[in-house]
């Protein structure tokens, strides 16, 4: 089993590889896999360093969905 960063680092990788078909259902279930990791990650308590690593991550992979969220709308609205 990977690791929480592991986890996140890999549904950065999913983000990434979204084709400019992807459907809001496919953006809508990775946004699912990141809230199964915030929760995951809030009941963690790792060290400052590692806190600060996974945040990072964390930002990451919001910042990528939130982008392929708007393109799969946008995709959808106006085709």
């Amino acid at each position: 089993m990977l690791s929480l960063e592991g986890r996140l680092t890999q549904l950065i990788k999913e983000t990434r590889n979204l084709e400019s078909g992807a459907t809001v259902e496919t953006v809508g279930g990775l946004q699912s896999a990141l809230g199964s990791l915030d929760r995951e990650l809030a009941t963690t308590a790792p060290d400052a360093e590692q806190r600060r690593q996974l945040g990072k991550l964390r930002r990451e992979a919001g910042l990528l969905l939130a982008g392929a969220r708007a393109r799969a709308v946008l995709a959808r609205d106006f085709g």
